[in-house]
């Protein structure tokens, strides 16, 4: 009987696992769709959504700073870059807008740190940033 029941547990434990992670990626779709189809404000509940089950899910973030600043809702944009130029992934464009938000609320020393840090030149040897290589147009 024992057994059994071990066989059960096991049983339910690796099926909803998959499920959990798929209802995750899910609503990561839900929440890009609306995103793409510019409709912020009902994007940022699905991103709360992904992120109060998952915190790293670093595309959710993101989205989720950019639909607040799209929005016009300043202190969580704040809030969202805050976390978001702490990433890896996080883009130059990114630490703009995060020092965008900064100064809308006043907080000026913090958002010259991000500008400056913005206008810094890029490093394209160690970046994904790599520039594209044009084909020679002109031809002697």
């Amino acid at each position: 009987m024992k057994n059994i029941l071990k066989f059960v547990f096991a049983f339910c434990l690796i099926f909803s696992v998959p499920a959990g992670l798929s209802a995750q990626r899910n609503s990561l779709q839900k929440a890009n769709k609306l995103y793409e189809l510019k409709a912020y404000a009902y994007a940022i509940p699905k991103y709360l959504q992904v992120l109060k089950k998952d915190t790293s899910v670093s595309e959710a973030l993101i989205n989720l700073a950019d639909c607040y600043r799209l929005t016009n809702d300043v202190k969580n944009a704040v809030r969202y870059y805050s976390k978001v130029a702490r990433l890896k992934d996080a883009k130059p464009v990114h630490l703009y807008y995060y020092a965008q938000a900064l100064m809308e609320t006043g907080n000026y020393k913090a958002a010259e740190k991000y500008l400056k840090e913005y206008k810094k030149p890029i490093s394209y040897t160690n970046s994904k940033l790599m520039p594209m290589q044009y084909p020679n147009i002109c031809r002697s």
